[in-house]
Order: C-alpha cells, then sequence, then structure tokens
C-alpha cells in the first residue's frame, strides 16, 4: 500500500497558478525550498529484503495493532516490531518482522495481513519468535509509479534547499515544481471492533487495513480493496473507486466508515465481497478519522497539513440512517488526530491526550487532558481496560479502569 505524503502535493499541481509576469528586465529570488529526491527499488529488492526474525531498536512510531496478548508497532517502511503485551505493565520484545514498504497491518487466526510497497503479505505468527511467510501476492496495489530502468518509485528523501530563480524561469514565484524528477515544494510535506465469529484483533482509528468476519478490506488514496482471507493465500475479490485522499478505514457492525481529506463515506456490506456505498458526508478539505458508537460517528478534522484545509475540530454525527448521515454538533479542537469511544468517554489525540465525556453530544465535557508529545493514535482494548497511545515519542499504555483518572502502566520509547 502506497501512504505517501508528497503524493497529496503533486495531485495539485494541476491547480496552481502560472508564473508572475515580470516588469523588469532582471530580477532574481532567493528562497528555501524543501526538496524531496526520489527513491526507487526494483521488485527483487522489495522481495529480498523480507526478513522475518530480525532485530531492530524502535526508531520510529508508526500504526499499531492489538491481538490477544500481542502488541504489534509498525515502524514505518521498515517492518514491524512484536511485543508480548501479557503484562502492560512490562511488554516484552519478541520480534522485529523487516518488511520493506511496511505501513499498514491485521491480524485475523494467527495470520498477519502486511503490505510490502505493492505487494500484500500473509505471515503466520503462532510463533512470534519464529514467524513464516505464507504467501506474497504480488503487485496488488497499484505502484505511484514504475521506472523501467529503475524499478518501482517507493519513496522521497527530503532536505532543505536555498535556491536562486531568475524572473524568466519557468518556476519564479511558484511554491512546488518539479526539475525533472525531483520535487522542490515550500512546504514540508513529509512529514476498530471486532465484527464476525473469527479472533481478529484490534486497530487504530489511523489504520487503512481492518477485518470483518472472513474479509480483509484495505484502501490506498483512491481505492477500497476486498480480500477474501478464508484459504491460505487472500484472494482479491473487487476494487471499489471511492475517489480521491482516502485516510482511513473503521468497520463497525456490519458496515465501514471510510474517512477521506473530503468528507466520510459509510459502505454496506450486505454483499461482502464487494462493499456498496450507502452514504456520504462531504467536509472541507482536512484529514480525517473517524470512530463509531451506536448511531454515532465521531470525526477529527485536522487541517493545516498535507490534507490541506485549515479545520481544526471534532464533528459529531448522526449515523443512524447510513444513508443520510446528518452533522449534528461541531466542537472546536487545536491540531487533533487518533481517536476512540469507550462507554460514556471519547479519547481525543489533540495537542495532548484528551478525555472528554460523552453522554450528551450537544453538551461533551473536557474532563481530563494529559500531555504528551504530538500524540498521533491510540487503541483502547475493552476487555482489559487498557489504552494504548502511540506519539512521536513512543508507545504508552495506560490503565483505564477508572476513564476519567488513566494510570501510567508502561513506556516503550523510540530512540530517534
Amino acid at each position: 500500500m502506497k501512504n505517501f505524503n508528497f503524493l497529496r502535493i503533486i495531485l495539485f499541481l494541476g491547480t496552481l497558478t502560472g508564473l508572475t509576469a515580470c516588469f523588469e528586465d532582471e530580477c532574481q529570488q532567493t528562497r528555501t525550498f524543501y526538496r524531496y529526491d526520489p527513491v526507487y527499488k526494483t521488485h527483487k529488492q522489495i522481495i529480498e529484503g523480507f526478513n522475518p526474525t530480525g532485530s531492530k531498536d524502535l526508531k520510529t512510531t508508526g500504526k499499531i495493532y492489538v491481538y490477544g496478548h500481542l502488541l504489534l508497532i509498525n515502524e514505518p517502511k521498515e517492518g514491524i516490531h512484536i511485543f508480548d503485551n501479557t503484562n502492560p505493565s512490562v511488554p516484552v520484545k519478541l520480534n522485529f518482522i523487516a518488511i520493506p514498504g511496511n505501513v499498514d497491518l491485521a491480524v485475523r487466526e494467527d495470520v498477519l495481513y502486511a503490505d510490502s510497497y505493492i505487494d500484500l503479505l500473509a505471515i503466520n505468527i503462532a510463533s512470534p519468535q519464529n514467524p513464516i511467510l505464507l504467501c506474497r501476492i504480488e503487485k496488488v496495489f497499484e505502484p505511484i509509479f514504475n521506472d523501467l530502468s529503475r524499478g518501482l518509485l517507493v519513496d522521497y528523501i527530503p532536505t532543505s534547499e536555498t535556491i536562486t530563480l531568475e524572473c524568466n524561469s519557468a518556476n519564479f514565484n511558484r511554491n512546488i515544481f518539479f526539475e525533472g524528477d525531483i520535487l522542490f515544494s515550500s512546504d514540508n510535506a513529509a512529514g476498530g471492533s471486532k465484527s464476525g465469529s473469527a479472533p481478529v484483533g484490534i486497530g487504530g482509528s489511523q489504520a487503512r487495513f481492518t477485518l470483518w468476519s472472513n474479509f480483509l478490506y484495505t484502501v490506498d488514496q483512491s481505492k477500497l480493496y476486498s480480500f477474501n482471507v478464508q484459504g491460505f493465500c487472500p484472494e482479491l475479490l473487487h476494487k471499489n473507486q471511492i475517489g480521491w485522499n482516502i485516510e482511513t478505514i473503521y468497520p463497525y457492525q456490519d458496515k465501514l466508515f471510510i474517512g477521506s481529506a473530503n468528507g466520510m463515506f459509510i459502505f454496506e456490506l450486505t454483499n461482502p465481497s464487494v462493499p456498496k456505498l450507502a452514504g456520504s458526508l462531504e467536509h472541507w478539505r482536512s484529514c480525517d478519522p473517524v470512530v463509531v458508537q451506536e448511531s454515532l460517528a465521531y470525526v477529527t478534522l485536522h487541517g493545516g497539513t498535507e490534507c490541506g484545509g485549515y479545520s481544526n475540530q471534532l464533528d459529531i454525527i448522526d449515523v443512524s440512517n447510513i444513508y443520510a448521515p446528518k452533522l449534528l454538533k461541531t466542537y472546536p479542537l487545536v491540531r487533533p488526530l487518533g481517536l476512540s469511544v469507550y462507554q460514556k468517554y471519547l479519547f481525543v489525540c489533540d495537542e495532548a491526550l484528551k478525555i472528554f465525556n460523552v453522554e450528551k453530544w450537544q453538551d461533551i465535557i473536557l474532563i481530563k487532558q494529559i500531555n504528551h508529545n504530538s500524540p498521533y493514535d491510540l487503541i483502547i482494548n475493552p476487555e482489559e481496560k487498557t489504552l494504548i497511545l502511540v506519539s512521536s515519542k513512543g508507545i504508552f499504555q495506560y490503565d483505564i479502569s477508572s476513564p476519567e483518572n488513566p494510570i501510567l502502566l508502561s513506556t516503550i520509547l523510540s530512540i530517534h
């Protein structure tokens, strides 16, 4: 799966204004840009980079996933760390699975499903210290770009560079432009519930992989993929073209709630092989994680980033009629991202971890705030009454037996 923020910048190139007219014979403009140099890999390099029994310190935190007593932590584009979380106060590292290009994951019946750039892997983790690759579906996800001589475009490396542009340059006064295949930008663009009878895990609100019954659903920037995972190897059944800037996917009962930079989409699973669009609700451009409890959906809008827009807020949406979801109320926030709802409480990753009482959607109450450095996402394990939060500093686990007063149990710090 591809999850590269620079792509969203590229999508806007067609909307940019042209040159500013020059009224002098000679002029110059010196500016500092973010320079993005492309990284290419051959498909052979991607395959050979897989190592199921590796050792690596956690450097950068990505998606998190809970499966039974296991805590899985993605290190973006590097692979997946596996911890024994039987005692959340003392998580024990078991293994690191090196998976080039990995960003997303989900687990069902001891099988880990993970992306590796354009491939989908199925890995048996019944013995976490000795995972077994069951299947690799090659090139199931669409590449960003495929160069016949250099391979697949898989990433961009950002650096800062100050350049001088002449008045007659085609890039004079532009905020974003290409020189060959190098991208220059004035902005830095780098930057679930259980369903069915099969034992599956719990993903966060930022997930792009999710499981329901015998099906795996994944999203990229424009499509919803449906896989049957009953067999030894996942079987691609269908692709839904949704639109652009798809962000997240969240399962609830027999529905999929999909967040995008432009709104929320609801798909019904009457025929789970081919999800059907039921309803949608548009909003101004912002990042858009969504979680659901009963007839209410909670959506955080996060602007001022690669998603565009400037909205930073919590929307509460009536989804009792999935064919006509209705916005009920909006609450201002600072820069919200991941969220989770538990009992009558809503936990939101804002500039801190915020806990709201949402018993009355008309008047939600902030009851607690716990300071964290750039909290990104969280998972609540209702059976264990624990909360797992991921931030730029690492992983933090809390006891939420008393949701209004979480107790810190442990931390897994990243070393970047």
